[in-house]
């Protein structure tokens, strides 16, 4: 299946090369590349390019912003997503899921403070959902890249936020940040 989903981004990215405009072909080859091959690189790679072309391409800025941590950038992702935060344009299941992904780089950074501001202010964008909310963000290669280093994979409570929050309900959604600041209030005492 993997020889598939390359031979199907390479696809994408010629496309991309003669209709460089051609939307569905950006969001398949990123999303191929991040959440099907892992390769960060080339998912930020085709990112960046998209919005050079397209700057006000908010879901892309997403994409990109994750992209970011996926690549290690954590300072920048967390950059990225604080201006993307402040954008009104965007839909709230995007903005949930970037507050996320900002948790987790500053978990990254070992910004503990930080997190559980941004924990509580996830909990607080998601009660303010209707109870029907659920989240519509794919997290398989963020995950896959959790798992890969050395310094979050023993959070296991990362993945499970990562996932809930992705595609859950409000309800699950919650019980599961409730236990991701539990966490984080364990390692702050430790500290």
């Amino acid at each position: 299946m993997l020889e598939e989903w390359g031979k199907a981004a390479a696809v994408y990215a010629e496309i991309l090369r003669a209709f460089p405009d051609d939307a569905h072909a950006y969001f398949a080859a990123h999303g191929l590349y991040h959440e099907k091959l892992h390769t960060f690189r080339d998912a930020f790679a085709v990112s960046e390019r998209w919005l050079s072309r397209h700057p006000d391409d908010f879901a892309a800025e997403g994409n990109l912003a994750e992209s970011y941590f996926t690549n290690g950038r954590f300072a920048e992702s967390d950059s990225r997503i604080t201006a993307l935060l402040a954008e009104d344009r965007l839909e709230p299941q995007t903005k949930i899921a970037l507050r996320a992904v900002q948790i987790a780089a500053l978990l990254a950074q070992e910004k503990t403070d930080a997190m559980a501001e941004r924990l509580a202010a996830l909990h607080a964008a998601v009660a303010a959902q209707p109870e029907q909310f659920k989240g519509d963000w794919t997290f398989a290669g963020t995950n896959h890249f959790i798992a890969q280093h050395e310094g979050l994979r023993k959070h296991a409570w990362l993945s499970e936020l990562l996932t809930a929050v992705g595609a859950a309900n409000q309800t699950t959604m919650l019980t599961v940040i409730e236990r991701a600041q539990a966490s984080i209030k364990a390692v702050a005492r430790r500290d």
